[in-house]
């Protein structure tokens, strides 16, 4: 049984979507660095532990720093208003310091209105993780409404043993409003990069305009579907474990819940699809409570 089928762009490597870098850690700089939705945020390592040492956001976006853990830096993701507005354009340069740990999560679901004038909502991160460094994403799903058009784009540039464990997810909407897969279009893109040279780079878009997104071969019965990515030597016992726990199971076609793993050059993908958002999270959550002890505790424990 093969996953889903969604309409998957080619690996464009070095002409994937570049991102911003600077002479800090990939500081934005120019006038798109003070733009409505920007964010700029660099965490350090200070007498072992990870500091905030720069944080400037601008409407719509905010960027919550909870108290600090033992080892860690916790920002919170999230904007004014609930979700993204058509026209919204959300730019997050984020930059993790050598030996710093850093965790990006967010308040809720990131909501998706509809698009009036078919202009759409855009959401870019551009992160960098220094050597030693360790860069947990772990936000809350896309949730797309009716007739939402939504973009994003994620980067992430690591130097030496800078690693990245990224969780990346989409739900069907608001189906008890019988809005199941009834956004316009979502296009989601991820490029990690290591020392330069383009490790992974996938695409995934779910367009109304190639037929009901909803159709038997696309998204079929699965009302969400994830991507988990570990990159890096820090993740690299994960990855392999990963990989061969994915392999080792039957995939049957009635299945509530499936999933695939594969491996690449310093990393790995597994792609989960679940008929119920629940199945997804518990399966993810499952995942990230390896890296729980990096971070000081479960982020997810008292969320879900």
């Amino acid at each position: 049984m093969s996953m889903p089928m969604v309409k998957l762009n080619p690996d464009h490597g070095a002409d994937a979507p570049t991102g911003r870098t600077g002479p800090r850690h990939g500081e934005a700089t120019g006038p798109e660095a003070e733009g409505p939705g920007s964010g700029l945020v660099h965490l350090d390592r200070i007498a072992d532990r990870t500091v905030v040492t720069r944080l400037r956001t601008r409407s719509p976006l905010k960027v919550l720093v909870p108290r600090q853990r033992e080892r860690a830096a916790w920002m919170i993701q999230g904007n004014f208003g609930g979700g993204l507005l058509e026209g919204d354009r959300i730019d997050l340069t984020l930059a993790v310091g050598p030996g710093a740990i850093g965790y990006v999560g967010t308040q809720g679901s990131t909501k998706i209105f509809r698009s009036e004038k078919n202009l759409g909502a855009t959401q870019q991160m551009s992160a960098s993780v220094a050597d030693r460094a360790l860069l947990v994403v772990a936000p809350d799903p896309v949730a797309c409404y009716a007739g939402a058009i939504y973009d994003q784009v994620q980067r992430f540039d690591l130097t030496g043993t800078g690693s990245l464990f990224l969780i990346d997810w989409v739900t069907a909407g608001r189906i008890a409003c019988a809005e199941r897969w009834a956004l316009d279009r979502y296009h989601g893109r991820n490029d990690i990069f290591l020392d330069g040279d383009h490790l992974y780079g996938d695409a995934t878009l779910l367009d109304g305009t190639f037929g009901p997104v909803d159709a038997p071969f696309r998204t079929g019965r699965y009302n969400c579907l994830a991507t988990l990515v570990l990159a890096g030597a820090q993740v690299d016992g994960l990855q392999r474990r990963f990989v061969e726990q994915a392999q080792a199971l039957p995939v049957g076609s009635r299945e509530p819940l499936i999933h695939s793993a594969s491996a690449f050059e310093g990393g790995a993908v597994i792609r989960v699809a679940g008929v119920h958002t629940a199945q997804v999270t518990a399966f993810l959550h499952d995942k990230l409570r390896h890296v729980a002890d990096r971070l000081g505790e479960d982020p997810w424990a008292r969320k879900f």
